[in-house]
């Protein structure tokens, strides 16, 4: 009986045993299981992140890459205005440098002529003993010794208008006086008979200007009206317009006029429509300097024909 006993329990106990070993296992095999688990979540996690930081130095790759495409072609469209700049700029240096060989040119055969004629009209009136002639003598010499000083007075203007700066000042000015005095002294120096002067100038016409330069700017357009207008019609025309407080002033010629694609160019330095006519090629320049110094606006008229018109407007 005891042995019977003795044998149960020690069956139950090598059950017990047998079943507490496949538990080990199991728990073993679980425990395996869980760190293998464990170890691919590491793994899937290392290579999130691996691939999150090569995707971030892939996008930094790019992004620098396309600020560096940004750069360069800014750099390129920088360089390509740079170059374009400098060419336009050797062209103007060449431009103007043939622009001032051409006025040294013209200035030394401006200065020249009159010259010329004084020292010829004056040996000739050392000789001639006819008072007419003598009168005559006189006159060119006179005319020569004008011209060469409006030359050198209009040089002399130029050069102080351009190193000055600012406003040029201003006074209370007669401009129908002014227009009227300077269209007779015009007709009077022109003395040309085919020519007609007309003008238009109105009355009680005046502004605050500066009447010294102004003068200057219509002495010259009356000037180069009379010298392209061997027969015809020149206009001294004066308007007020008091809605816009804008003073116009126009010279207009039947003469030869001025080209459209010239209309312009014209008031350039140095610049001439006939290389064979007299004058320094500055005229028209130092128009535009001094009604710009003034707050006006120089230009010619477009819609004009047969001949050139030049119109100032001035605000006051």
């Amino acid at each position: 009986m005891r042995k019977g006993n003795d044998f149960r329990y020690h069956s139950r106990m090598d059950q017990a045993q047998s079943k507490l070993a496949e538990m080990q296992a199991l728990y073993d095999v679980n425990r395996l299981e869980l760190e293998k688990s464990r170890l691919a979540d590491r793994n899937k996690l290392f290579l999130l992140v691996a691939g999150g930081i090569v995707l971030l130095l892939l996008a930094g790759w790019a992004a620098y890459q396309q600020a560096m495409v940004r750069r360069l072609k800014l750099a390129r469209t920088q360089f390509m205005a740079a170059s374009e700049e400098a060419q336009r700029q050797s062209r103007r240096a060449q431009e103007s440098e043939k622009m001032k060989t051409a006025f040294i040119n013209s200035m030394c055969h401006e200065i020249r002529t009159p010259l010329n004629a004084i020292n010829g009209f004056s040996e000739l009136l050392l000789t001639e003993q006819e008072p007419a002639a003598r009168q005559a003598f006189q006159a060119e010499i006179g005319k020569s010794a004008t011209a060469l000083t409006a030359l050198l007075e209009n040089m002399l203007e130029l050069s102080q208008l351009v190193s000055s700066e600012g406003p040029l000042p201003v006074a209370q000015t007669d401009i129908c006086l002014l227009c009227t005095e300077r269209l007779e002294l015009q007709k009077q120096l022109g003395d040309n008979p085919a020519v007609e002067y007309v003008n238009e100038a109105g009355t009680d016409i005046a502004i605050p200007t500066n009447a010294f330069y102004l003068t200057r700017v219509v002495d010259n357009l009356l000037h180069n009206a009379a010298k392209f207008t061997a027969a015809g019609r020149i206009t001294l025309r004066c308007r007020n317009d008091e809605s816009r407080r804008t003073l116009q002033i126009s010279v207009s010629d039947t003469g030869i006029g001025i080209p459209p694609e010239k209309q312009e160019w014209v008031f350039e330095r140095f610049t001439k429509v006939d290389p064979f006519k007299p004058g320094s090629g500055i005229g028209l320049y130092l128009c535009r300097l001094i009604v710009t110094r003034l707050g006006g606006d120089i230009r010619v008229c477009p819609e004009y024909s047969g001949g050139c018109c030049i119109r100032i407007e001035l605000p006051y």
